[in-house]
């Protein structure tokens, strides 16, 4: 298990690095939305960690803000509604705490206990300017390795030596180009050390065996000279951190996972190993490459659905405590977890290595829990972002889910905002025009007692033009007549529109066709179904836009707008995976959702208060 924490350190520095000096220079307040403060800190970890589409432009930080104050009183308003996050959200979000806590435990006893000094980072300098042609020669046993390098520093001509000791000393051996950061700190310090043509004593490897360094080379490094001091400094400490929180988390972790044992239902086991591999199977099938085969989310929920009645049972036993199937699986959902073959066998041997991780990192969580940390600051930070960002959500969700726009509304819609759409579609229609309301009435009272509306309309229509016609109007542009033309295009051919309130009278009429004006012109169907779409975006917009407005004024929103202007943005669009102490990767942050245009008029004003 201490070999696979060597994977989980790279973007643990990194992102952790990033949050603490945006943490310790950003706490400025920018808004105050009831009881919730939201500082500069929490606006950049929304729109420059993941990605915002209005970061370009020049009122970003604004819109950003914004938007967020829109979250943050969307989730107010979801309390006020007593909405309940779905039984499956809840359990996201109990996962999301169990992660933010363990990450706390590993910045507590891992990363802030990293101290480095002049001496070494003088050294990692050094090692910074040169590369290392490698041959690494792993050995049975330290004797084995204290024997080869005897060997090797005793002869004049350690290359041919070596040819002819390998055989009977060197289990297996590789050949690496290696510039400093790459390697295992032990390995690298002892290869660093050596000149050429020379070996080193025996080092341990991660995987704890052991191998002995041989240099047959050194050149200049990689960076370049001209790169500025400040640069290769700020390189070299981020290696040398990165190494030491290796160092102290192998002992850390080691020590916390002695005082565990852990025992797994065998059988379960194999219930869960075939489910999952017949899973990856069939959603592998068809597919060619050879590269490793990953466990999506996809494929933890097909193996959930799978398992439905055994999710509750105990797969491993941790001491007293125990995970269920439920708990390994959605821990294996928070991990790049990938498997090199399906071959039975196989498979359960690197399954039960997740298994081993995923067991470790959750002992780690629960020394954290131990600790009380779910009770800090960072952690509460993390919980309370995620939980507002879901309850926003579900209010969303409640408030446009049932909005649907009906085909009059979408004719309506078009009568005065379709100009050029009038201009390219035609229709023709058979038409009755009469005079008052209740005559309409009694002619789709006749129609549905079986009268033809071709009779109808050579007896009583308005429009004689067409009355003549039995009631046809040929086809015409959209253009020409608006109100009856938009009311056909969105109505199926064949049916009955109407009565129709028009100028000239109330109208019934049946569609009989509809066409483009020209070829090249969009298709009748797909125009209206774009209109649709679009009409019931703006009709949600709409209602998003009016609910957040009516809970500002409930409860109060204020703008700290010279602040605000002072605020920069980096305009680099990403998607931020952080790195979880002890195993694991999320989302750094949810995805903010543009809500700003509620708020357009707020650079103007100071505050909205109650």
């Amino acid at each position: 298990m201490t070999k696979a924490s060597f994977l989980w350190i790279a973007g643990i520095a990194v992102i952790s690095v990033k949050l603490d000096a945006q943490q310790n220079g950003t706490m400025d307040t920018l808004a105050v939305v009831g009881p919730t403060v939201i500082t500069v800190y929490d606006l950049l970890e929304r729109i420059e960690l993941m990605p915002w589409k209005d970061k370009d432009a020049d009122q970003g930080p604004q819109r950003g803000l914004a938007s967020l104050v829109a979250e943050k009183l969307l989730s107010l308003g979801a309390r006020e509604s007593n909405i309940v996050l779905e039984p499956a959200i809840q359990a996201s979000l109990r996962t999301i705490e169990r992660l933010a806590v363990r990450d706390e435990l590993y910045r507590q006893e891992v990363s802030t206990k990293v101290r480095l000094t002049h001496a070494e980072i003088a050294d990692g300098m050094r090692k910074l300017m040169r590369s290392l042609d490698l041959r690494i020669l792993h050995v049975a046993s330290k004797e084995d390795g204290d024997s080869l390098h005897r060997t090797l520093e005793e002869s004049p001509n350690p290359d041919s030596t070596l040819q002819e000791v390998a055989p009977m000393l060197v289990t297996s051996q590789s050949s690496v180009q290696a510039s400093f950061g790459e390697l295992d700190s032990d390995i690298e310090n002892a290869a660093y050390k050596l000149r050429e043509l020379h070996s080193s004593s025996p080092v341990r490897t991660p995987d704890s065996g052991w191998a002995v360094m041989y240099l047959r080379s050194a050149t200049p490094g990689s960076v370049k000279a001209s790169l500025p001091v400040s640069d290769r400094k700020q390189r070299v400490e981020r290696v040398l951190r990165q190494q030491k929180e290796n160092q102290i988390l192998k002992i850390y972790m080691g020590n916390v996972l002695s005082a565990h044992t852990g025992r797994v239902d065998t059988s379960l086991f194999n219930l869960v190993a075939a489910s999952m591999r017949q899973i990856l199977a069939s959603s592998s099938k068809g597919t060619r490459s050879k590269k490793p085969i990953e466990l999506s989310a996809e494929n933890i929920d097909s193996t959930r659905s799978a398992l439905e009645h055994d999710l509750g049972r105990t797969l491993v036993y941790i001491g007293e405590e125990k995970m269920s199937v439920e708990d390994a699986l959605e821990e294996f959902r928070y991990h790049s977890l990938k498997f090199s073959t399906l071959e039975r066998s196989a498979f359960r041997k690197q399954l039960n290595a997740a298994l081993r991780m995923v067991v470790g990192a959750d002992i780690m969580t629960r020394e954290a829990y131990r600790k009380n940390l779910q009770q800090s600051q960072r952690v509460r930070h993390d919980v309370n972002m995620w939980h507002d960002w879901l309850l926003a959500r579900s209010l969303l969700r409640r408030l446009t889910d049932s909005v649907r726009v009906s085909e009059d509304q979408v004719a309506e819609y078009l009568s005065r905002n379709g100009g050029n759409a009038a201009l390219q579609y035609e229709v023709n229609v058979r038409e009755v025009l009469l005079s008052d309301p209740g005559d309409a009435a009694d002619v789709l009272h006749d129609l549905r007692g079986g009268a033809l509306l071709e009779d109808l309309a050579r007896e009583r229509s308005l429009r004689k033009a067409w009355a003549i016609q039995d009631g046809e109007s040929g086809f015409f542009r959209v253009y020409d007549r608006p109100k009856i033309g938009f009311a056909a295009l969105v109505s199926d051919e064949g049916s009955i529109v109407g009565p129709l309130s028009l100028p000239e009278g109330y109208s019934v009429f049946r569609v009989i066709g509809k066409r483009k004006e020209r070829p090249g012109v969009e298709d009748v169907s797909d125009f209206l179904e774009r209109t649709k779409r679009s009409l019931t975006s703006a009709l949600r917009k709409s209602i998003i836009e009016r609910t957040v407005t009516d809970l500002s004024l409930r409860h109060g929103v204020t703008f700290q707008h010279k602040s605000l202007a002072k605020v920069k943005v980096s305009t680099t669009s990403m998607v931020t995976q952080r790195s979880i102490g002890f195993g694991g990767t999320i989302q750094a942050a949810p995805i903010l959702a543009p809500m700003w245009e509620w708020a357009r008029e707020t650079e103007k004003q100071t505050s909205i208060v109650p």
